[in-house]
């Protein structure tokens, strides 16, 4: 009798074990999930972030350029078509034209 008590104690305590682990595994789960959900949300926004820091640069770099009249005039020209009497505008066949502003970034 005293062998199968034990025996039964030790089963029922093996089962408990079992079940806390499986509880505890159950929790850490969700909470790993949740974690790594996080830490994605965290990295988009840290890439946009920083996107929207170089956006913010080049938008302060046009307008400081677009506030000076030799950096503003050239655009001006870029956008109309147009250029001054000591100007002259060169096309080229084959060769797609640069962005307005795109030859100021070369210098």
């Amino acid at each position: 009798m005293k062998a199968i008590r034990r025996v039964a104690t030790r089963v029922s305590v093996l089962a408990a074990v079992v079940t806390v682990c499986s509880l505890v595994a159950v929790q850490y789960e969700g909470i790993l999930a949740r974690y790594l959900s996080l830490q994605h949300q965290v990295d988009d926004s840290r890439s946009q972030i920083t996107a929207l820091e170089a956006k913010l640069v080049k938008q302060k770099n046009d307008i400081r350029r677009l506030r000076d009249p030799r950096g503003a005039i050239p655009e001006i020209h870029d956008r109309l078509k147009e250029f001054g009497p000591d100007e002259e505008m060169i096309y080229l066949r084959g060769v797609p034209s640069p962005a307005p502003g795109a030859w100021e970034n070369s210098h």
